[in-house]
């Protein structure tokens, strides 16, 4: 409206300049005298300046009363904002007025501290699986990049093994190419295992976490590489270290079956526990209110009418479900299970004066938007229980890593077109 208010003002202002111009002695007005048209300008002129103040004045009106219904309708949300804080503080200050009139159970009304303790469980669950989503998204999200890091790794391997420059008269065992591979391929190393360390500290309880290593039996670590001194079996060494990589890897990749697994249960049973709580909530809030107005109108209450069941026992055999009524429901969570208790696999350490790039931090927003991610954060609520995903009963077999004598893998051979070299 101030857009069509500032336009309709701009018109009806050329239509009062064009106006005033065909009235005073301008060169518009002495052209329409000559012409004897001067009368009729002159009445075209005023009809279309009346239209334009017209439409100017009625846009106003329509601003002024737009400006009129907002202050209204403001004060009306300003007055509902005030009930609605008046009605939160009253049913904040009736719960704490509940909580203290059962805050001592009864056993004359077994359904109240029955449903209390069960709010109380899912409450408890629902603590827990929301710090342990935190720590799966952030041990996701380590385990990721370093997988990642460890293809560049294997790479870098393959270029230098692979490589071989053009030198007719033949030259060093390594070149100097080759030798900056290596020792790129060697930094990139203690980076995955700096990833591998977070991913460990966040969450202990992932299996086998001994075989999440790539510095402790590689060979390539302690090689020493420069021009000067070549280490003769420099090729074997990084052969074991790309099948030690390649073994690491699969590990990695086994890990990350396993973390993300539980990320999916996680995310389906916080939902299941949100559900739970309110349908838990509203039932002990109905049987608080049923035992107070059933006191306060000084009528007896029956502490059974929440089991269905009216009167008191007479037998024996007629107690059943108030024997049973202190039973939990199984829980809708289980973190997973710390399986390395009597596991004493130290964390590999990373040498001081090695210059790694400058950590990303572990955010769980790119967890969420990652593809790796996106088939594991759609959980419906409404499967059956025997779709629900269970924790895994058993951590996933481990791949074991090479020893330093033998080779159970070796890089494929990607040698460069110039291989052919006849001098060498």
């Amino acid at each position: 409206m101030k857009k069509k208010l500032k336009k309709t003002k701009l018109k009806s202002k050329k239509e009062f300049d064009d106006l005033r111009k065909i009235r005073h002695l301008t060169i518009k007005s002495a052209a329409a005298t000559l012409t004897g048209k001067k009368r009729e300008k002159i009445a075209a002129s005023e009809a279309r300046y009346q239209h334009a103040f017209e439409a100017e004045q009625s846009c106003k009106r329509d601003i002024e009363q737009m400006t009129n219904e907002l202050g209204v309708l403001a004060n009306n949300q300003d007055q509902l904002e005030r009930q609605a804080n008046h009605m939160r503080e009253t049913r904040t200050q009736l719960n704490s007025l509940l909580d203290n009139i059962f805050s001592v159970s009864d056993s004359g009304f077994p359904l109240e501290p029955q449903l209390k303790a069960e709010l109380q469980n899912y409450i408890s669950q629902q603590i827990g699986a929301t710090r342990d989503l935190g720590r799966f998204k952030d041990t996701d999200h380590n385990l990721t990049h370093a997988k990642r890091d460890i293809n560049k790794v294997l790479r870098l391997l393959d270029t230098a093994m692979s490589y071989v420059p053009f030198d007719l008269f033949g030259g060093n065992l390594m070149d100097a190419h080759q030798a900056a591979c290596l020792e790129g391929a060697k930094k990139q190393t203690y980076e995955v295992q700096r990833r591998l360390n977070v991913a460990r500290q966040i969450l202990p309880e992932i299996p086998h976490p001994g075989l999440l290593d790539v510095v402790t039996q590689n060979l390539l670590l302690n090689m020493q590489l420069n021009l000067n001194y070549v280490d003769v079996a420099w090729k074997a060494k990084a052969q074991h270290t790309y099948a030690l990589l390649v073994t690491c890897q699969k590990n990695i990749e086994t890990s990350l079956r396993w973390v993300r697994h539980y990320l999916h249960y996680t995310e389906g049973a916080l939902q299941r526990l949100e559900v739970a709580i309110e349908s838990t909530q509203n039932a002990l809030e109905i049987e608080r209110r049923r035992i107070v107005d059933g006191i306060l109108a000084g009528q007896p209450v029956d502490g059974l009418a929440g089991f269905g069941i009216s009167g008191s026992p007479s037998s024996p055999q007629e107690q059943g479900p108030q024997v049973q009524i202190d039973d939990q429901p199984p829980p809708m969570y289980e973190s997973p299970p710390d399986a390395n208790i009597n596991n004493s696999a130290t964390i590999p350490s990373i040498p001081s004066n090695v210059h790694l790039p400058p950590p990303s931090p572990t955010s769980t927003l790119e967890n969420i938007n990652s593809p790796a991610l996106t088939s594991t954060t759609s959980l419906s609520t409404n499967n059956s229980p025997s779709q629900q995903l269970r924790p895994p009963s058993q951590p996933p077999a481990p791949y074991t890593p090479p020893s330093p004598t033998t080779s159970s893998s070796t890089p494929p051979d990607t040698t460069h077109n110039n291989s052919y070299n006849p001098f060498r």
